[in-house]
This record gives C-alpha cells, structure tokens and sequence, in this order.
C-alpha cells in the first residue's frame, strides 16, 4: 500500500473548498481570545499574482483521494522588516509528526520569494502568542509549553523586554490580550538583532500589521522594558 505524502500549497482561491476545513480548525484549536474575525482572515485570499499578495495562507494536505488537511499558516512579507506569522494550527490528530515544523519551513520559502522579488532578503520571521494568565487552567498551560516547543524546534528565540497588549476582536467586553514575541533569524544571524533594531522590528510590525500608532495615543498598549535582546527558550 502506498504511503500518503504531504504537500502544501497556497490557497489563492476565494472559494478554494480546503476553505472550509481551515475555519474548524483555526476555530477549534485557537484560542478566541487570540482569533480575528474569519472573514477577515479569509479575505486575504486572493486570487493576484504571487508577487503583489500581501498576505498567504499555506495549507499542509495529506495526498489522498480526498484531500485531508493536516493543517495551515497565514503570513505576511513587511519589506523593511521580515516576515511575519499570524497564525499557525495543526489537526490535533496530526500533531508530534513535523507537521507544525514543515509549515513553518513551507512559509519562509513562500516569504522569501516576495523578498527576492523585490530585490532584497528575508532577515527574519516574527510572530506572536499569547501566554496563559494565572486564571487560565491546566489545559493552557499545556498548550503554551506545546508551543514554546514548537518555537524552540524551528530556531525561535524569545524578544525578552517587550510585552504588547492586542485589543480583545471577537469579545472586546473581555479586556485586552497580552502577547510575547519571537522571531527566527533567516537570512540574518541572531547576533545581527541588537536592541535598537529589535525595537524598530516589533514597531514596524504593529504599525504595518496592527495598523497601530504606537508613538501616539495607542502607545499604552505597548510596555517596554530595556534592554531588548534575544533570548533561547528552554
């Protein structure tokens, strides 16, 4: 019997099926506290050419006779930052097989084309994630020491100095959300990411992703703590 493989593709299609598939799991397995609106999400897909699409959404698909989706990514290339990751989510029945990894890997190759098509490179991919409260139960708990794992297997380091608060999209009532950043170095060595450009990395992101004005009356939702650096996780 032949073995199923695992390929990934971009969704570029509005009505792609795999569609729905992505909605149960982003739904399913992330946190709403940190989730967007689906239709904002889904309305990145585009059908333009590669080179002019802001955003990607990557699918991992076992090759079956009908497809069955292991899991996706969404990101996005900022031209004089790197790139970046917003979501990332495997089929809780395919988890510990690389998959995570492999999507990770699928959107740095999918990234570093929209930087070589603009002449440059791709020095690093950021991301953000929620940690748990100290009101959050075991189940939190558990995941966020899944995802420092996941993190640490594809070479992220943890920003330390810096805490972020995302405004809460689906509950709004429930109060804000407090994210952690990381970044993997790419094209750049982690030696190459002092303090000040660390800071000009987590600003641009929040001004060209978040749409925020940090310098202005959405500077509280930013906490600083220098000096900024890299840290390994454990």
């Amino acid at each position: 019997m032949r073995t199923a493989t695992i390929s990934f593709r971009e969704i570029v299609r509005p009505h792609d099926p795999v569609l729905t598939q992505v909605r149960w799991l982003y739904e399913h397995t992330i946190s709403a506290s940190e989730r967007i609106p689906w239709e904002w999400l889904s309305g990145s897909v585009s059908a333009m050419p590669w080179q002019l699409r802001r955003s990607h959404l990557i699918t991992a698909e076992r090759d079956t006779a009908r497809s069955n989706l292991l899991g996706f990514v969404t990101g996005s290339y900022l031209a004089r930052y790197g790139g970046y990751l917003s979501y990332v989510a495997v089929d809780p029945r395919a988890r510990g097989r690389g998959v995570g990894a492999a999507l990770y890997r699928a959107l740095i190759r999918r990234l570093r084309r929209s930087a070589n098509s603009l002449e440059r490179e791709l020095p690093c991919l950021v991301w953000d994630s929620r940690p748990p409260s100290p009101s959050d139960g075991p189940e939190a708990r558990v995941n966020w020491e899944r995802r420092l794992h996941l993190f640490k297997k594809v070479g992220g380091y943890w920003i330390e100095g810096i805490q972020f608060t995302s405004p809460n999209y689906l509950s709004p009532q429930a109060g804000d959300v407090p994210l952690e950043f990381f970044l993997k170095p790419v094209d750049d060595s982690a030696s190459d990411f002092n303090e000040g450009r660390l800071r000009r990395i987590v600003r641009g992101l929040l001004k060209q992703v978040y749409l925020l004005d940090i310098d202005g009356e959405d500077g509280e939702m930013l906490r600083e703590y220098a000096p900024l650096r890299l840290k390994r996780i454990a």
